[in-house]
């Protein structure tokens, strides 16, 4: 069935669409009227009822801080080729005192289409270290033993973020990971079931701490993710729990009277 938006909600959308981006005012407008619009619809039917923002282009985000400044840019730009992504964060936070994580940088670069050069091809004319050995190489001084371990090794027990910027735990060796937060939810909470998972109530993948967890079907995940959640401010999300439940709820019992039918 078509969507008839009325009134009202265009009203909504002449008064906000001034002052929002579409994917914030999406959001507006699914909590206000417990839709599931997404950006491009909001987006078209801005434009078929000529509702204007009335901003220029880059009017919205003019004056909001970016991760670089300019010199910060040049810097990447002009040790990218040389740096892994690795070395060039820590240069990058060394030299400008910045506290940048890998996963901020390598987004950054990808945004703004900064390119390394490096393909991971053999240049022409270019000779391959092991050329002229066939086979198996054999082992030689700088060789591992039997029993030693590489110095790049952690122990059981170590944590590290992700490039989503997820905090995982190491359980096992060699190399088995687990999420920390999904971890600490079974610690104190039991097994987490199949259809469900275990988010951040603050949407903040840093803040790993167990009042910070909350266990949810993955339904609600998926109406959450759909409606624009996570960029709601703090004041309105028990609002917009409770606003997703509900919907739920009525899903549930259309469900159940068409079984019926």
């Amino acid at each position: 069935m078509r969507f008839v938006y009325s009134q009202a909600q265009l009203a909504f959308l002449r008064k906000h669409y001034p002052m929002m981006c579409l994917e914030d005012l999406a959001a507006a407008f699914n909590l206000r009227f417990s839709t599931d619009k997404t950006p491009g619809q909001i987006k078209s039917t801005c434009k078929n009822h000529s509702i204007l923002c009335y901003r220029s282009k880059g009017e919205l985000n003019k004056g909001r801080g970016m991760l670089l400044n300019d010199k910060q840019i040049d810097f990447v730009k002009a040790n990218y080729a040389s740096m892994s992504r690795q070395e060039l964060t820590d240069a990058l936070n060394k030299k400008f005192k910045l506290t940048l994580k890998l996963s901020q940088l390598i987004a950054f670069v990808k945004n703004h289409k900064i390119r390394s050069g490096r393909t991971g091809h053999f240049k022409k004319g270019q000779v391959p270290h092991n050329a002229g050995t066939k086979g198996l190489i054999k082992a030689n001084s700088g060789s591992f033993k039997k029993g030693n371990s590489p110095q790049n090794r952690v122990p059981v027990g170590s944590t590290t973020v992700d490039t989503d910027g997820y905090h995982k735990t190491k359980v096992a060796e060699p190399n088995q990971w687990e999420f920390t937060h999904r971890m600490l939810w079974e610690k104190a909470n039991g097994p987490i079931p199949n259809d469900h998972a275990v988010v951040f109530a603050d949407s903040d993948r840093s803040n790993v701490a167990l009042e910070n967890l909350e266990l949810i079907s993955r339904s609600e995940l998926s109406i959450r993710n759909n409606t624009g959640f996570s960029k709601l401010p703090t004041e309105l999300r028990p609002v917009a729990k409770n606003i997703v439940k509900l919907r739920m709820k009525v899903f549930e019992i259309k469900r159940k009277k068409k079984k019926v039918a």
